[in-house]
């Protein structure tokens, strides 16, 4: 056969027509069974589909497991997929949910199947179902919903599940303010998932410390302990709540106020620096704040030398059972911070309740330095009650040799009109001049 040459225009159409015809192949629009198809072992996704309507349960299973391999680059098995959550097999159902979770952000059209699966008879498959919804919707406000509702599930491994994906919510996303409402809600379930959640965020959570303080009071006991461990990981060093417990002190409501002292007793000498707030309280109107506030003193008194002064205020009150609570508290703080209670002794020891008046001589009695208080014994034998006479005698003879000095005003009282009072007088004059061997 004779040659002829091509012409140029001949040697350009042909070209042309082999690029057109090399795109069509790779586009899949000249051989479409060529086109770029999702397989696994040789199959691709639709014969794998075709699979799961096999009679045969293993089949079924195979071709579930196929699409997890798959993942993302099947996604166009998601609606059949998520019918398949129906499946007779329990193990099937279970294959299918995981491999819905291996899809990612593709598998949102079956989310509603996911959540239907968490009702599923058998427990592997909700536990399988909570995992893929984690997958496909990590940081969504409805999968932070659902996780919350799988709370309410008997199974101790779906919660523990769902608690784990709540638990990855990022603090500063939209879900995360969701979970924080939850924490709120009138579910005990839901509510103390939610606090365990954001307690685990640790000090990064840390702007929530009073609403999960106050929780921590709930009536409903699984509430108050999530709230409780979830406290100490908020708020490790314990200052948010002292924070708090000191804005309770302050405000007017007795309520918030005896809340306040009370916690922040707990805090020992970190909570020193509330004592002059809480000295204030210790004449309240109100007796419990103002016992309470005494109480708090003498606790946190050894670590602020102004507690004696604070506490010597409560003599102001108008209740005698308040002003004999503050004399009660003062022995333990005369050698814990070093400053003379004596002072507000004296003060005391001219109460206008006797029974006040008989606690100072009580106190007196039992300084470690007896000398100290031999000064003041001995004027409150000259008071108008018999009650804290008789008492003022047999405090001196107590002492024993250390109150000689007393002696002559003892022998005036053994002459006092009231019997228990000469009597105390005469048995305190004999111990003084006869004190027993070893004193």
């Amino acid at each position: 056969m004779p040659y002829f040459p091509k012409s140029d225009c001949e040697v350009l159409s042909n070209m042309t027509l082999r690029a057109v015809l090399f795109s069509w192949v790779v586009t899949g629009l000249y051989f479409p069974d060529l086109q770029a198809e999702a397989a696994f072992q040789g199959k691709p996704v639709r014969r794998w589909l075709d699979d799961l309507q096999s009679p045969i349960p293993l089949t079924r299973k195979r071709a579930a497991m196929a699409f997890a391999v798959m993942g993302a680059s099947a996604k166009e098995a998601v609606p059949q997929l998520a019918k398949a959550l129906k499946d007779k097999d329990e193990t099937v159902r279970g294959d299918i949910a995981f491999a819905l979770g291996r899809m990612g952000m593709y598998g949102k059209g079956a989310l509603m199947g996911l959540k239907s699966a968490l009702n599923d008879d058998n427990e592997s498959v909700r536990v399988k179902a909570i995992g893929a919804i984690r997958g496909i919707d990590p940081m969504g406000d409805w999968t932070v919903s659902t996780l919350l509702y799988a709370q309410k599930n008997s199974s101790r491994a779906v919660k523990t599940t769902a608690a784990a994906g709540l638990a990855r919510v990022k603090e500063d996303s939209k879900a995360y303010r969701k979970l924080v409402a939850a924490m709120t809600t009138k579910d005990p379930y839901i509510a103390s998932a939610a606090i365990t959640a954001v307690g685990a965020k640790g000090t990064k959570s840390k702007k929530y410390a009073s609403t999960i303080l106050r929780l921590t009071e709930h009536k409903n006991e699984m509430i108050a302990s999530a709230a409780s461990a979830a406290m100490g990981k908020v708020d490790p060093d314990g200052s948010a709540m002292m924070t708090i417990a000191l804005r309770k002190v302050k405000s007017r409501n007795p309520k918030y106020q005896l809340e306040g002292i009370q916690s922040l007793v707990g805090y020992g000498e970190k909570a020193a620096p509330a004592v002059p707030v809480i000295g204030k309280l210790v004449y309240s109107s109100d007796s419990s704040v103002s016992m309470a506030a005494i109480t708090a003193l003498t606790t946190l008194g050894e670590f602020h030398a102004d507690a004696v002064k604070y506490l010597g205020n409560g003599l102001n009150s108008k209740s005698p059972e308040t002003r004999l609570a503050v004399i009660n508290a003062l022995p333990g703080l005369d050698s814990a911070v070093g400053v003379p209670i004596m002072p507000v002794l004296a003060k005391a020891s001219k109460d206008r309740a006797y029974s006040v008046r008989v606690g100072v001589v009580s106190v007196l009695s039992k300084l470690e330095e007896p000398e100290s208080s031999l000064p003041l014994l001995k004027n409150m034998l000259k008071d108008p009650s018999y009650y804290v006479r008789a008492a003022a005698a047999k405090a001196l003879g107590e002492q024993g040799e250390g109150a000689k000095s007393a002696i002559p005003l003892l022998e005036k009282l053994r002459k006092d009109q009231n019997q228990s009072v000469k009597a105390a007088a005469a048995a305190a004059i004999q111990a003084i001049k006869n004190p027993p061997e070893g004193e």
